[in-house]
């Protein structure tokens, strides 16, 4: 008995903490609105599309795509939130002497407000086209925060490894580009001069497949041979974001049931059958003046200390296994006090609805009766 509630406590507790981390993880905030936000790249040849001819092309891609029924907002990235595909540069910041690898991302003046990204300061993008090269850049708080902590980083001037210096005109918010359980990148954001892949992103009050089924009928009629890919909605991928988490909850939620199930039908049944064996025993007790509920409790107390014995070592090994669960978790520490609180009050409960029946069983003997029984 004790080695079947030992387990379960163990998987109780891990069922805790993976659902306390799911909840933690469901709360983040991506740093973006993904409802009603639909995504689709394209990637034009460089070997039929000049700079200016693929600034062209999205242009119009944008200019069309703003006509769809329902579409609100459209903007182009080179890198979707919790999308992949990023890229890293290295990164100088005028007066500081290091060169750190950033995250960064082409964008146009409308994507910020395609996904609610917030403006903090200054301000987006202007048009751009290939004669005349934009030397603007935006940053997140998070970039802004470690460079010029407590100013603005309106004015200050960051350059590529071996490029040209680019003026900060604008801070944004932060958002979660590789996963939601991840800090938010210190991101630069340079303006779309010579496109190659870029994704449009819609955001429509239009279903999703309408808008979609739209967005490749524009791309055909621009040019019929250039492809769709990496459709879908923004929120589908804030929720493949958290599918993991969400899986393994699952999982351990239906084990440490199961299990917990198992181990109050075994004590139950122990229980039950100690009460037939101690039948002509519990007669005698009970006709020489105990009462009842003492005969209960007698009962009771000894599936509870099975209980108990097996409630401690379950807690003991969960304190030496948790640890193997802290790569999985969000937020929440292995050893967390709640979870370890919760668990064994919880399956002491069931103890004791399983040991609680057996003893009412026993109290409701009558003397004569257990005393006649063999």
């Amino acid at each position: 008995m004790v080695a079947q509630i030992a387990p379960g406590v163990v998987l109780v507790a891990a069922s805790g903490l993976m659902t306390r981390s799911f909840l933690r993880l469901n709360a983040v905030r991506p740093g973006f609105d993904p409802d009603h936000v639909v995504m689709s790249r394209v990637l034009l040849p460089f070997a039929s599309y000049g700079a200016a001819s693929r600034l062209n092309f999205f242009d119009a891609l944008v200019r069309e795509a703003k006509t769809i029924p329902g579409v609100r907002d459209v903007g182009l990235t080179s890198w979707v939130p919790l999308g992949g595909d990023h890229r890293d540069m290295a990164i100088e910041v005028e007066a500081n002497p290091s060169q750190v690898n950033h995250a960064v991302a082409t964008v146009d003046a409308s994507y910020f407000r395609a996904l609610r990204i917030p403006l903090l300061r200054g301000r987006t993008f202007g048009a751009q086209d290939a004669a005349r090269p934009s030397d603007e850049v935006i940053v997140t708080r998070a970039f802004a925060e470690r460079y010029w902590p407590g100013t603005s980083p309106l004015g200050k001037r960051v350059r590529p490894l071996g490029g040209e210096w680019h003026t900060v005109v604008g801070e944004v918010g932060d958002v979660h580009y590789d996963a939601l359980d991840r800090p938010e990148r210190e991101m630069v954001y340079f303006p779309i001069v010579e496109p190659g892949g870029l994704s449009l992103v819609v955001r429509t009050d239009s279903r999703e497949g309408e808008a979609l089924s739209a967005i490749r009928g524009i791309v055909r009629t621009l040019d019929s041979a250039v492809p769709t890919y990496d459709e879908g909605s923004l929120r589908q991928l804030v929720s493949h974001a958290s599918a993991r988490a969400r899986a393994l909850v699952v999982l351990l939620a239906t084990a440490s049931v199961v299990t917990s199930l198992l181990a109050a039908v075994g004590l139950y049944g122990i229980m039950a059958y100690t009460v037939t064996i101690r039948r002509r025993e519990l007669g005698i007790r009970m006709a020489v003046g105990a009462a009842p509920r003492d005969v209960s409790r007698m009962v009771s107390l000894v599936g509870l200390r099975l209980a108990s014995v097996g409630i401690a070592i379950g807690i003991a090994s969960t304190l030496l296994t948790s640890q193997l669960l802290r790569g999985l978790l969000y937020g929440v520490s292995p050893t967390d006090l709640v979870t370890l609180s919760v668990t064994p009050v919880a399956v002491f409960v069931v103890a004791f609805v399983a040991t609680w029946i057996p003893a009412r069983h026993a109290a409701a003997l009558h003397p004569s009766e257990a005393l006649r029984s063999q």
